[in-house]
């Protein structure tokens, strides 16, 4: 194997690309998450080249370079970040001051994942705080694999006098194998978000890169016609993967990871054996991307969520601002690749000078109503102080919040509602039981939850011939039509309410188009408008603060919309 392939730099833009998009556009790339994964398989394959090569070259191995070689690539760049953002959060006091040192204390050290565990950070909660660093999970599991994996490659090869190769592909494949069992065990019986994190479940990607690695050195024939059609098929599987699969179904962590890490693996298998694919494959922007790919990913979820936090984007746009925030992203990872590895000071000020530029065009365009009609402040209290909003008296109320309950006026038999949701409609919870007083009502909501658990919810939920369903979903992320066409068809013939959602997120409009198309498909489904009712007022005083969560006068209007809607039937 020789020293670099540019081809594997455009896997790389694939990879960060993939992540960016996931979090930009999730209607059209729900997999991108794993891209993630693609940079595992890379990094196994390439530290098991490293290792393995030097082995058998010198017959030992120089962990003090090793080490000192990877530090200076990952912790400049880091710092850059850490610092960055250190004085943002001292100057705009978004983020407590604290929990954010901590954070960067758990990266530095490498046990972000471990952290954000202890702490129950979930991955999949889009809004629970301004969470810049909840990215640097994964860092922390290339760090933990860039420590012991030497130290384990190098025992084996020195415990074996025979077929060292051999030995160490076997306890390549039983370490995959026990991974991909871990993962599977987690999910089923523990919290996903043990699953996403977990260091054990995330292993066997970069044993799959290991495994390539040592196909690749005992194949004798080195060149194979059919490769750039195996090529073809491995890239169009990823395209596909990114495109199907989501970041909470069975099938993503019972066999759907291993695919995927497997076809990147067979792909960086024919990259390196084909010098016509690595040529076909060196495409300049990608590799200009592949190079910057890891500066890029340390800044691209702070970039997103400052860029939210500001402009209040709702998914308005959506390729418009993908784009923009992509160039971004660039242009801050090439400031950060010559700041902290190649220095030019011709490419720091052109980086600078982009970087000012799409600033102040997206600051401009959100001014404009580009992305949203209504600018956002997050607040620095935790979700969890919402919840109480509901539950004190409102001594006067605003006009326009009573109008929807004058609608109706006929006397209906008492309903058997259940309503199941977030953190929302949570802090509604006493405002609901004390309108549906004369009915039969069970809310059952929580902090942070997710669709997948929206429909788990609702399954172990005994159900009765009259029962009605009012699902208050799309708070904390992207509703996909698969996703919800599921929980309609597990609530078969029953009366189902959807209520859309208004937070300013990326995810709103491609959410709501969802739930309205749903309503058009099925008699039985009907929608509550919220986004509608909020749009129709845009002098309201109904948020506490962040758009997103109730007041108490915003808990009486949600309500009562909700009322309104009902007896309509």
């Amino acid at each position: 194997m020789k020293k670099y392939y540019s081809s594997l730099d455009t896997l790389r833009a694939i990879a960060i690309l993939s992540v960016i998009f996931y979090h930009t556009i999730p209607h059209i790339f729900p997999g991108g998450f794993l891209g993630v994964n693609l940079f595992f398989v890379l990094s196994g394959y390439l530290m098991t080249a490293t290792i393995i090569m030097e082995l058998f070259s010198t017959k030992d191995f120089d962990f003090k370079r090793f080490y000192q070689k990877r530090l200076r690539r990952i912790y400049p760049p880091l710092l850059l970040l850490l610092g960055t953002l250190s004085v943002f959060v001292l100057l705009t006091n978004s983020v407590d001051p604290a929990e954010f040192f901590k954070d960067s204390l758990a990266s530095l050290l490498g046990v972000n994942n471990q952290w954000q565990l202890v702490n129950q950070v979930s991955y999949f909660d889009q809004f629970k705080s301004l969470y810049l660093l909840k990215h640097l999970w994964s860092l922390s599991i290339e760090l933990q694999f860039y420590i012991f994996y030497p130290l384990f490659l190098v025992n084996i090869f020195f415990m074996q006098d025979k077929k060292k190769i051999v030995k160490i592909q076997r306890i390549l494949i039983l370490v995959t194998l026990f991974s991909i069992l871990v993962m599977s065990f987690l999910f089923f019986y523990t919290d996903i978000n043990f699953t996403y994190y977990s260091t054990l479940s995330r292993l066997s990607a970069f044993t799959i890169g290991g495994m390539f690695f040592i196909k690749s050195g005992t194949r004798k024939d080195k060149q194979n016609i059919a490769y750039p059609f195996k090529v073809g098929l491995c890239l169009l599987a990823l395209f596909t993967f990114t495109l199907t699969l989501t970041d909470h179904s069975v099938l993503t962590y019972n066999g759907g990871m291993f695919t995927f890490s497997m076809i990147s693996g067979f792909l960086i298998f024919f990259i390196v054996e084909s010098k016509k694919i690595n040529t076909f494959l060196n495409i300049p922007l990608l590799t200009f991307i592949g190079k910057r790919s890891y500066d890029m990913y340390l800044f691209y979820l702070p970039t997103i969520l400052i860029f939210e936090h500001y402009s209040g984007w709702d998914g308005k746009n959506p390729y418009l601002v993908t784009l923009l925030l992509t160039c971004l992203i660039m242009a801050i990872g090439h400031l950060s690749y010559h700041l902290t590895q190649k220095i030019s000071r011709k490419d720091i000020l052109f980086s600078t000078i982009i970087i000012s530029s799409l600033i102040f065009l997206l600051f401009f365009l959100s001014k404009m109503g580009g992305f949203t009609t209504k600018p956002n402040k997050l607040p620095k209290t935790n979700d969890s102080s919402y919840l109480s909003s509901s539950s004190s008296k409102e001594e006067s109320h605003n006009s326009s919040s009573t109008e929807e309950t004058t609608e109706e006026n006929m006397e209906t038999q008492p309903k058997e509602l259940f309503f199941v949701g977030d953190s929302v409609l949570l802090g509604t919870k006493d405002y609901l039981n004390d309108l549906f007083k004369e009915d039969k009502i069970e809310i059952n909501a929580e902090v942070g939850r997710q669709l997948y658990e929206v429909k788990q919810t609702i399954d172990s939920h005994p159900t009765s011939e009259n029962l009605v369903y009012v699902l208050s979903t799309g708070n904390n992320g992207l509703v996909s039509k698969e996703e919800i066409e599921s929980i309609i068809e597990s609530i078969d013939d029953h009366s189902v309410y959807l209520i859309t959602t208004a937070v300013p997120r990326s995810w709103k409009t491609a959410t709501n188009n969802v739930l309205k198309e749903t309503v058009k498909d099925h008699n039985n489904v009907h929608l509550i408008d919220w986004e509608e009712k909020v749009l129709s007022n845009p002098d309201n005083n109904w948020f506490d603060g962040d758009d997103i969560h109730l007041n108490q006068e915003g808990a009486k209007v949600y309500g009562e919309l909700i009322q309104s809607s009902l007896n309509k039937k």
